[in-house]
């Protein structure tokens, strides 16, 4: 009871007497009058313990187990993590310490990582790693998506995400289907004369590039593209530094313009969080 009313030892230590004294009998409103320890926290602080004491007998590093319960933070995030299984446990505790997640976060993370082992549909390429986890839970979310901005919102918080080649590479093709949609709705059927075979051509070489940017970062030489016979169209400029250039005279400047600047904006925020995420 010391040791509670004056917030003595770890919060795993504190945790055990809470659930000692409730196996002897006292209530959570007697928990709260001696150590001002609310219902919802003495319940968040035993199931936490229990996750904690599973991370221990699954074999988890000193310094996982020492981030765990050193700091009271991680109190509701062990909770979140009581619907998993020992091993998932384990790999997801140590996610939430490596990212810093919150209890949002770690609430995210537990339920992306139950939809990975309960649902087929899409798992494809995606590996139960945490953060392919997260990765395939936004994936299907932008598929399921009919709106264009937030699928493309989904799928690149899908990319920031995911760990594994093969989860990157078909997200990069979510992304590129998307941007072709997005650049067919803006220059519209019929305007400004129809879309060629050396249209798709272009926007192709547009989507292939942007898709090597945002799997390797390379930097890529200038280079134009042209058929013979097809003098008003060229593609140029395109660099890993996310400075897109595209230029085709078929498009008004300011279509030309808008799908340069999307293309860039996307490839850009997209680098910048899986540089912080890294």
């Amino acid at each position: 009871m010391e040791s509670l009313r004056n917030g003595m030892g770890s919060w795993h230590t504190r945790a055990k007497t809470i659930w000692e004294l409730q196996q002897m009998g006292f209530t959570a409103e007697q928990l709260y009058d001696v150590a001002l320890v609310t219902a919802h926290l003495q319940t968040a602080m035993v199931v936490a313990s229990k996750v904690y004491d599973s991370l221990v007998l699954a074999q988890a590093s000193s310094e996982l187990l020492s981030a765990l319960e050193s700091n009271e933070t991680h109190v509701c995030s062990l909770y979140e993590l009581r619907i998993l299984s020992s091993k998932q446990r384990k790999a997801a505790a140590e996610y939430v310490v490596e990212k810093g997640l919150d209890t949002k976060g770690a609430e995210e993370l537990a339920r992306a990582i139950k939809q990975h082992e309960r649902r087929a549909e899409l798992r494809e390429g995606f590996s139960p790693l945490p953060g392919d986890c997260l990765a395939l839970m936004h994936y299907r979310a932008a598929k399921e998506s009919s709106q264009a901005d937030e699928k493309q919102s989904l799928a690149q918080r899908a990319l920031e995400f995911a760990v594994s080649e093969a989860a990157v590479e078909k997200i990069s093709k979510l992304l590129q289907n998307v941007f072709v949609g997005v650049l067919l709705d803006r220059v519209g059927a019929g305007q400004e004369g129809v879309w060629s075979g050396v249209v798709a051509r272009e926007v192709d070489h547009v989507v292939r590039c942007s898709s090597a940017l945002i799997h390797r970062g390379v930097d890529l030489a200038s280079r134009e593209e042209r058929s013979p016979g097809d003098d008003d169209i060229s593609l140029t400029g395109i660099r890993a530094n996310n400075a897109v250039a595209c230029s085709r005279s078929l498009w008004s400047p300011s279509i030309a313009f808008q799908a340069t600047v999307s293309l860039s904006g996307m490839l850009s925020k997209v680098s910048t969080a899986r540089s912080r995420r890294s």
